[in-house]
């Protein structure tokens, strides 16, 4: 999805996320992963849960996206999650967005 795109749809993804209950953040994962795959409810009760075991586990912490260990903790975990789901091409197409957030 090109960026212009992306964002004259931001109200409508904002209300969506909001309606899940997701942060902005894991909607933006959510909406990245939903390009790829189909759109369900096991992909929703999927991406929160990994959500969650980060904060639980201190990966999310102000300023790291400037911290190289918890990229790659992240990273490790986002790139195990989408093994699963997609064939390589998809799923470097789909991380390289997901770590395009800065807050990832």
């Amino acid at each position: 999805m090109s960026d212009s795109l992306r964002w004259s749809r931001m109200p409508c993804l904002l209300k969506k996320g909001r309606d899940l209950g997701f942060s902005e953040e894991e909607h933006f994962m959510l909406s990245a992963l939903e390009e790829k795959l189909e759109k369900s409810e096991e992909l929703v009760k999927e991406v929160k849960p990994l959500w969650n075991n980060w904060e639980k586990s201190g990966k999310l912490f102000e300023g790291r996206n400037r911290k190289q260990a918890a990229l790659k903790e992240v990273g490790r975990d986002i790139g195990g999650f989408l093994r699963k789901k997609l064939p390589l091409k998809s799923r470097d197409e789909v991380y390289e967005e997901i770590k395009a957030l800065k807050e990832i």
